[in-house]
């Protein structure tokens, strides 16, 4: 016989909310996100945790917007997690943690606006390791970078490359795990002090001995001093170059191309040593060209290709596994995405 059980307890189509706070504060997530975070004053009604884990149940329902929180503290009330914050005060706490924006200006008067706070992008990491998401003892984790241009018609955001107002944060992933934050505004390019990102980048991740087997970043990330850091603090790292005249000519000259089937497409594929940067050390570059639609032969190389290279430390992979291992990160650009959506 079917036991009917009386209940004063609110029902809520988001119900399901119930489990997910439950086993945040059974792994007492919400207490390590104070300790991380801060404490605020003791006459605060709402703690820094109460406003991390509203945002977090206000994205699971797909509210958009912090004023959705409204909505979701009227279903949601007497419930397992009820300390749900108005949005003004989400926005006063917001204000409590903001840092303060660097301004940069060039010698062509272009403003370069930075904003990142390192204690939380530290927090970050901790997050991951204490929900055991990133273990120390684990040695071959791949650090994803890259930058994506966020549309906004904030007042302060500015026309980005894409010819849309936007910001244009940098943004580094372990798998799904975002590890490193850093917002730049819209017309900043990617390139700009990515150095000073990645070292507070691997600083953090060193802080809590994540350990980097491979790195992996587009061409905003061939610089000399970028590539040197990244060589100390990843095991491998796999930089894309895009194509331009001293490569075309030095490609121009390989030999020996193979084919090879890569996503049901057939390449041509080569690897060369390169000394870029015009240095003395040389790097591998595993090369991939396709004929031009115009067949219009390029007077420097006297080649009619273009070409794209992979430049890597990795001796032991073929071409064809580091070309297919570069292109898995397209995953992490799809993170970008979805995170990118979310702000």
């Amino acid at each position: 016989m079917d036991k009917i059980k009386q209940s004063s307890k609110n029902i809520t189509p988001y119900g399901g909310l119930n489990f997910i706070y439950n086993a945040i504060h059974r792994a007492g997530i919400d207490k390590f996100l104070d300790s991380q975070i801060g404490n605020r004053s003791v006459l605060a009604r709402y703690s820094y945790s109460d406003v991390v884990l509203s945002l977090l149940g206000n994205s699971l329902c797909q509210g958009d917007y912090i004023s959705d929180l409204e909505h979701l503290k009227k279903k949601f009330h007497k419930q397992f997690f009820n300390k749900i914050p108005s949005p003004d005060t989400v926005e006063y706490v917001c204000q409590e943690l903001k840092t303060a924006t660097t301004t940069h200006v060039t010698d062509n008067g272009i403003k370069h606006e930075i904003n990142f706070n390192n204690a939380l992008n530290s927090s970050l990491v901790a997050l991951c390791v204490k929900t055991k998401q990133l273990q120390k003892e684990v040695d071959n984790y791949i650090l994803d970078f890259d930058n994506v241009v966020i549309p906004t018609e904030k007042q302060d955001a500015r026309m980005s490359y894409k010819k849309i107002k936007g910001y244009h944060p940098n943004i580094a992933f372990i798998g799904r795990l975002p590890v490193h934050i850093e917002n730049h505004n819209g017309n900043t390019p990617a390139r700009y002090e990515q150095l000073e990102t990645l070292e507070r980048c691997f600083d953090n991740l060193d802080a809590h001995e994540i350990k980097i087997k491979h790195f992996r970043a587009d061409s905003a990330s061939y610089q000399k001093k970028v590539v040197e850091l990244v060589t100390k603090k990843a095991g491998n790292f796999y930089i894309r170059i895009a194509d331009f005249e001293d490569l075309r000519l030095h490609c121009s000259q390989i030999t020996t191309w193979e084919k090879v089937e890569i996503n049901y497409e057939i390449k041509e594929v080569a690897s060369t040593l390169y000394r870029p940067f015009g240095g003395d050390k040389e790097y591998r570059i595993v090369v991939t060209r396709t004929l031009k639609k115009d067949m219009q032969i390029d007077l420097l190389s006297g080649s009619c290709y273009n070409y794209y290279g992979i430049m890597t430390s990795n001796q032991s992979f073929t071409n064809k596994e580091v070309i297919e291992f570069y292109n898995a990160r397209g995953d992490a650009e799809n993170s970008n995405r979805y995170l990118g959506s979310a702000v």
